[in-house]
């Protein structure tokens, strides 16, 4: 839904002086995210890095590659991402093991983290991309659901969680997200969590959020 496909370095040109930065994010409609932690704690055999009220936020693992090969494959879902259908299975196993192996938010690197409903045994349902930048405390992020979770508010009530994770857990300044002009129901995704439209990037729209 938002893109995370290209390792952007100029996140140096968005405003920096609290004076001119964008607001602070508004109130909202979804719960503040619950007990977040910068570690990821571990819980049922899995590693949590935040909750809201519907939803676990979590670190990948390899029983997350089927489901995730599957929705990756679905032409609505990509439609705007950077990878390519069909999307290999071994793709997805490689990208989960990798996120099961290494631990979160390495500075410079993305972090896929699983998106899973309280109630349903943690199974994935989406994803939430983060990638801190290694000279400035900056994130960037991205979201990207399984088509049978839209329509839910599930995908702004993750990146809220994930935003007040970055926030407040990993003690970071600035969110920006990037989406193409096109993607309308990725603008609203990100606007619901409080993220702000502030400039244009060839055909992208770079949405922004600083910390309170």
């Amino acid at each position: 839904m938002v893109d995370t496909s290209k390792n952007r370095l100029h996140l140096h040109s968005l405003p920096q002086n609290p004076a001119s930065d964008p607001p602070t994010t508004p109130k909202r409609d979804f719960p503040r995210a619950q007990n977040g932690i910068s570690a990821a704690v571990s819980c049922a055999g899995m590693q949590i890095v935040t909750t809201t009220e519907r939803l676990v936020i979590r670190k990948m693992t390899i029983d997350d590659a089927p489901t995730l090969h599957r929705y990756r494959n679905d032409a609505e879902v990509a439609r705007y991402q950077g990878w390519a259908i069909p999307y290999a299975l071994q793709d997805a196993e490689s990208l989960a093991r990798d996120m099961d192996l290494n631990d979160p938010f390495a500075l410079g690197d993305w972090t896929q983290l699983a998106v899973a409903r309280l109630e349903a045994s943690h199974a994935l349902i989406g994803d939430v991309a983060v990638r801190l930048e290694a000279e400035e405390p900056t994130a960037e992020i991205g979201v990207t659901f399984d088509r049978a979770h839209w329509g839910a508010g599930y995908a702004s009530e993750a990146v809220v969680g994930v935003v007040e994770h970055c926030f407040e857990r990993l003690g970071l300044a600035r969110v920006v997200a990037f989406t193409h002009h096109a993607n309308e129901p990725a603008q609203r995704v990100l606007e619901r969590a409080g993220l702000r439209f502030v400039a244009t990037d060839g055909d992208e729209l770079v949405y922004y959020l600083r910390a309170d």
